[in-house]
């Protein structure tokens, strides 16, 4: 009885363990330029272009990883008064993206339309346990920051791929 407590808990350790390291991993597949923000240490910015800042939203904001980075990557009208402490608890406005298998989710972003200070993606996510959704995402420049001003499901089949 004990014995098989104690392997019940390993095991539960090891998967969190697992966990970790997966979410980890992800956030280097989608934010290779160093996105995991370190416990003894503020967040890491991204570079200054609609791109960094659209990938390192998804991984923060929609995949919840490190979810308290994401804060100042959106305008103050999405963050709706907001603070960080609360925006750090992790119950944010942004539709998130609900995966089991964080390290095994795939991305894939098409450019919209796109002016001198706003640009437009549509962006692709697919993992095996939930399959794929397509989101569409709004970045403002605003005093020479690109921040995210929107984020929401796309319409109905727009971007993916129809049956084989």
């Amino acid at each position: 009885m004990e014995r098989e407590r104690l392997r019940r808990g390993g095991f539960a350790a090891l998967c969190v363990l697992a966990a970790v390291v997966t979410a980890a991993a992800m956030v280097r597949i989608l934010a290779p330029d160093g996105a995991v923000a370190r416990e003894d240490s503020p967040c890491t910015p991204p570079a200054n272009t609609f791109a960094a800042v659209r990938d390192r939203f998804v991984v923060t904001a929609v995949l919840r990883v490190d979810t308290v980075c994401s804060y100042d990557l959106v305008t103050q009208e999405f963050r709706q008064g907001m603070t960080r402490e609360a925006w750090a608890a992790g119950t944010i406005p942004v539709i998130p993206f609900h995966t089991k298998l964080p390290g095994q989710t795939r991305v894939e972003t098409l450019p919209r339309d796109a002016d001198a200070g706003r640009r437009a993606s549509l962006v692709l996510l697919s993992s095996p346990d939930i399959g794929g959704y397509a989101f569409e995402v709004v970045l403002v420049h605003r005093a020479g920051r690109w921040l995210v001003a929107y984020w929401n499901a796309a319409p109905p089949g727009t971007g993916l791929p129809g049956p084989s």
